[in-house]
């Protein structure tokens, strides 16, 4: 059981938010990374704060998922099965009360109580998720994604007067909030099936594989349209040649290889291929965050 709920937590999505916080504090942030205990615990708490709420709302997901994960991916289904449903509601309620609880304490230490006000929503809203917004056209798509692109805001946390930091930081939860939308629609075309099933009126569902990957298209080519002016900006302010190479290598040539993948995708694998493709192009976008300390 134990085992079984580990992998509901969505593990390798919880490093990668760890990873990214890393990422962007220690990388374009670096100049206000965390110098002494207290601002450790700060930033350590918040780490925990947001990997605890997403656990909680994986469990919450998985919950009121369970009879179209039964058709979508049956390999993959842990409730009933080797969890009993108390025991995953008893995880989601337990994970998020933590988070709540370490996001007042760090909101304390740091005389701001917008953590916890923060944490509190991020809460309600996964946990609405499944039984509300994802029933409902794009509503769910545009709840998670901006969960994620509030990422690198939470990274960089209160810090936010620096300009330096703070262009960076728009960059990267831009960037963040248009490349998970589409990965979002992917998904959703990867589970029509099963979404049909249930009568949730998913994009693909309602209008349509070839209407969803429009949306999914148009939204990738919004993160290269950031990635083009992003390095227009970068250009225009003489930055380093590295900068100018990071940002065209790292971030708006992966962008154009996922756009390529979705288009042509034309099966559920293909779907699914394209979405491990977005997943890599993030994990690449969030190394850059890091690498651009040293260009």
């Amino acid at each position: 059981m134990t085992q079984a709920l580990f992998k509901m937590s969505r593990p390798n999505n919880l490093l990668m938010i760890v990873f990214a916080m890393f990422a962007f504090r220690f990388g374009f942030a670096h100049t206000i990374a965390p110098e002494d205990f207290t601002q450790w615990m700060q930033f350590l708490g918040m780490i925990l704060t947001i990997v605890l709420i997403t656990a909680g709302g994986n469990f919450i997901n998985d919950y009121f998922d369970v009879r179209v994960d039964r058709i979508n991916k049956p390999n993959a289904v842990y409730v009933e099965t080797q969890v009993k449903r108390r025991v995953v509601i008893l995880s989601h309620i337990v994970a998020t009360t933590l988070g709540v609880l370490i996001s007042f304490f760090v909101g304390k230490s740091m005389h701001s109580y917008l953590p916890f006000v923060a944490a509190i929503c991020i809460s309600v809203a996964l946990g609405l998720y499944t039984p509300f917004f994802k029933k409902r056209v794009l509503s769910g798509n545009l709840l998670v994604s901006l969960c994620i692109g509030v990422i690198p805001i939470w990274s960089v946390w209160p810090q936010l007067s620096n300009l330096h930091i703070a262009f960076w930081t728009a960059v990267f939860a831009g960037f963040a909030f248009t490349l998970n939308f589409s990965r979002e629609i992917i998904k959703d075309i990867e589970d029509a099936e099963g979404d049909a099933a249930e009568n949730y009126k998913t994009l693909p569902v309602v209008m349509g594989t070839q209407t969803a990957r429009i949306y999914a298209l148009l939204f990738l080519f919004a993160a290269l349209i950031i990635g083009g002016v992003t390095l227009f900006i970068a250009a225009t302010q003489q930055h380093s040649i590295g900068t100018l190479y990071l940002i065209g290598m790292g971030m708006c040539l992966p962008l154009t290889v996922c756009l390529f993948a979705v288009f042509m995708a034309n099966s559920k694998e293909g779907f699914h291929k394209a979405s491990l493709i977005l997943k890599i192009t993030m994990a690449v976008g969030i190394t850059c965050g890091f690498v651009l300390r040293f260009v």
